[in-house]
């Protein structure tokens, strides 16, 4: 079974969708993929630090969807990249939905192309994970790109 594929690009987003045998799996394969695009050279990230993601959400494309922002938070805000992602705990909180706490093996991007613009949002719609009936979850997620306008207005404001 392959990790994740990228589905679909347009200039407005990138699609891509992670898979596992359990939720967990499929998240920590989301974390991967996401890298994977905002990173193009992944294997020269040397990990030197650990990251906590933590999320708590009435559902699981919440909790998704935030431990993806901080993917890109991280990116963005300290100059690394999440490299491996791995589920710690995940399960029901008091309030009727789910948390997951996930560890990040994080590296600088001193010696890498990458693509860090603040501009960056992931979607992740409600319906867009499933369990098949052979047991395999699915993640579909959007990494929405920066339009060419807000590229400028940020250049701008430097």
């Amino acid at each position: 079974m392959e990790k994740f594929q990228l589905v679909d690009v347009t200039h407005n987003y990138k699609t891509f969708e992670s898979f596992g045998f359990s939720f967990q799996e499929a998240l920590e394969n989301s974390c991967q993929a996401l890298s994977e695009i905002l990173v193009n050279e992944i294997e020269k990230v040397n990990c030197h630090e650990t990251l906590n993601l933590d999320a708590n959400g009435s559902n699981l494309e919440e909790i998704t969807e935030m431990v993806l922002s901080d993917l890109i938070y991280s990116l963005n805000e300290n100059d690394l990249i999440i490299k491996e992602a791995k589920t710690l705990d995940f399960g029901n909180n008091l309030s009727g939905g789910y948390f997951v706490k996930m560890v990040g093996h994080a590296g600088s991007l001193e010696e890498t192309e990458n693509q860090k613009n603040s501009q960056f949002q992931i979607s992740v719609n409600p319906g867009s994970i499933i369990k098949n009936d052979s047991g395999i979850w699915k993640i579909s997620a959007n990494l929405i790109l920066p339009t060419k306008t807000e590229e400028t207005q940020v250049v701008q404001q430097i």
